[in-house]
């Protein structure tokens, strides 16, 4: 289903995946309560970012603001997976698209 080169994967439909990437994660992480509410600051973040660019129907550098907080919300969850010891969760996202296909949210 995939071409994988180096570590770069070539996906089907580009305009139905979103490529993230390989995500840098931070030198010092702790599986603490710390760790755990970063990830909801950063969405509440991206909340705030997302609601100014509707706000202004998508007119200004909004999007730029929206992608920057989306970065910082993966990097927090990257950083609890990895305080946990998770360093690759490729077969776990496959496994969640199939369960949204079962959920009927992805043909």
């Amino acid at each position: 289903m995939y071409t994988v080169y180096r570590d770069e994967m070539v996906l089907p439909d580009t305009d139905k995946y979103l490529n993230v990437g390989t995500v840098r994660t931070f030198d010092e992480v702790a599986p603490d309560k710390d760790q755990a509410k970063k990830i909801l600051e950063e969405a509440a973040e991206l909340y705030g970012a997302w609601d100014i660019w509707r706000k202004n129907q998508g007119h200004g550098d909004e999007i730029q603001d929206i992608k920057d907080e989306a970065c910082d919300l993966i990097t927090a969850v990257s950083n609890l997976l990895k305080s946990i010891g998770v360093t690759d969760i490729q077969k776990d996202m496959k496994a969640c698209e199939s369960r949204n296909r079962e959920k009927g949210r992805i043909a």
